[in-house]
């Protein structure tokens, strides 16, 4: 198998395993004890992001562009940065385990974030080994890491559920901490020479904390505009409301596989066919929309028709009352192609602060629309606000794409279906 094959499965496998997670949860722990679950995890999921923005890409950055300079340095330097942020990082937990009970109503938050720590600090040597790797197209060693994470708590996890044991949330967290350890362990054993110790180059940090503060911003962003949802509501109404909410997201989320992975591999195409001009990356754009538009509408159908049904095989008769959440965060699936292909073609177009304003404005329009409709229609107004931030999102990209690619996206679109149906039926005859 090549690196590409490994990162693919690599995805595959952390999806799979969050899902398996997932279904466990919900049947062990009660609403109000899943939606603490879920709160607590949407910060530390923040957190994550953010350090790996501030510290992963930089390091790869770096060191692909410096292949001909001794690594030394930068990696010395690159790990002095980690442990600063992963500091940053502890401090942050320990406030938020004074400040998360006075928001959310729930004193095990303390506990949960406090104790949070020291696998801030195992994934700290995890993210250090992962760059690297990541920079040499190594997607085999880290697959095979996150793989024996996901595993030691995917066993934690079943086992109890099998034996019929109430879970504690301190439990879950225990399971989460013992598969980091169990990925840092096996990542230094094997690659324990990318640990160089000696007195960091202060120019080194400088750059690398340059580059990495501005994927630091957007990946914040990018975070906070898919969690805020959850956040607001918590704070607003009760936890036990999370959990339905989340219910209904993360089951429409598994619908964006499709929308992720042609946006992944768009992203090359999109960068040549710039270079080619404009009718070319038009064409190019148009064939990816489409292509993920044929792969949507049937799970948008599907989805919508029979959300109830799902719900209850998925999550249980407990959690029925979220299929109107889940309907409306389907309705997405129309409109979440375009956002997410025309800020690749941001990208490619070399426009990247396009983006960022974006997310940055969206997410301050999505507190906003939050804060009404939560207080209004409690769980299914935090859907109503993911809805209508998206569709606010979507006439931003089509007036973009109209101003920079010169194209109508509707009109293309139906010319696009128009093509393929007068194929399929040639092809019949």
């Amino acid at each position: 198998m090549n690196s590409i094959s490994f990162s693919f499965l690599d995805r595959i496998s952390r999806i799979g395993f969050g899902f398996l997670n997932f279904l466990i949860l919900v049947r062990v722990l009660d609403p109000t004890k899943f939606g603490v679950w879920v709160l607590f995890f949407s910060v530390i999921t923040v957190i994550e992001f953010a350090r790996e923005g501030i510290i992963k890409q930089p390091l790869v950055y770096y060191y692909v562009v410096e292949q001909h300079n001794p690594k030394e340095n930068l990696l010395t330097s690159s790990f002095s940065v980690n442990l600063l942020v992963a500091l940053g990082a502890s401090i942050i937990c320990v406030v938020m385990g004074f400040i998360s009970p006075i928001v959310w109503g729930d004193e095990i938050l303390s506990m949960l974030f406090w104790c949070y720590i020291p696998v801030l600090w195992f994934n700290s040597f995890s993210l250090h080994v992962e760059g690297v790797m990541n920079a040499e197209h190594n997607f085999k060693l880290i697959c095979i890491a996150f793989t024996c994470q996901n595993l030691v708590m995917l066993g934690y996890l079943s086992s109890s559920f099998f034996l019929g044991k109430d879970l504690a949330l301190y439990e879950v967290l225990l399971a989460l901490g013992m598969g980091a350890s169990v990925r840092m362990v096996l990542l230094f054993t094997l690659k324990n020479k990318l640990f160089v110790f000696k007195k960091p180059n202060k120019q080194w940090m400088a750059d690398l904390f340059n580059y990495g503060k501005f994927t630091f911003g957007i990946n914040v962003s990018s975070q906070l505009l898919q969690m805020i949802d959850q956040l607001m509501l918590g704070a607003i109404i009760s936890p036990a409301n999370v959990s339905y909410f989340n219910i209904g997201k993360r089951l429409k989320n598994l619908s964006d596989i499709p929308i992720t992975a042609v946006a992944q591999s768009a992203f090359p195409k999109f960068s040549k066919a710039n270079t080619e001009g404009k009718s070319i990356l038009r064409k190019v754009y148009i064939e990816s929309l489409g292509l993920i538009y044929l792969l949507n509408i049937p799970g948008f159908i599907i989805l919508f028709l029979f959300a109830e049904e799902i719900i209850t095989l998925i999550a249980g008769e407990e959690y029925v009352s979220a299929t109107t959440i889940f309907r409306i965060l389907v309705v997405t699936m129309l409109i979440s192609p375009v956002n997410r292909l025309s800020g690749v073609v941001a990208n490619a177009l070399k426009k990247p602060k396009t983006n960022f304003i974006m997310v940055f404005v969206a997410a301050g329009i999505n507190i906003s629309l939050n804060a009404i409709f939560i207080y209004l229609y409690q769980a299914e107004g935090a859907a109503l606000a993911t809805l209508m931030t998206q569709l606010g999102i979507f006439f931003f990209w089509v007036i973009w794409i109209r101003k920079n690619l010169k194209l109508d996206t509707d009109k293309s679109l139906v010319d696009f279906a128009k093509t393929h149906l007068n194929s399929l039926h040639k092809a019949e005859h």
